[in-house]
């Protein structure tokens, strides 16, 4: 039952901070080119598997060329 219990917790927090966008230093950033970047790295990181751990959306800005400055997810 415990497994089960922290599965769930581990889970659920791991779905909610897929929606929050981490800090992006937004200097000389084109805004509607990061908003379209965030939305498909948010995608991407919702169809990436159950349980992400290390920030995935982060990592895909990063990936993208984007200085994160704060990782939330």
């Amino acid at each position: 039952m415990f497994i089960f219990t922290m599965a769930l917790i581990v889970g659920g927090c791991a779905v909610n901070t897929v929606n929050t966008a981490p800090g992006v230093d937004m200097r000389g950033v084109d805004g509607t080119k990061y908003a379209d970047d965030l939305a498909a790295c948010q995608e991407r990181a919702r169809n990436g598997g159950w349980v992400q751990l290390g920030a995935p959306v982060s990592r895909c800005l990063e990936e993208r060329g984007y200085t994160v400055t704060e990782r939330r997810s």
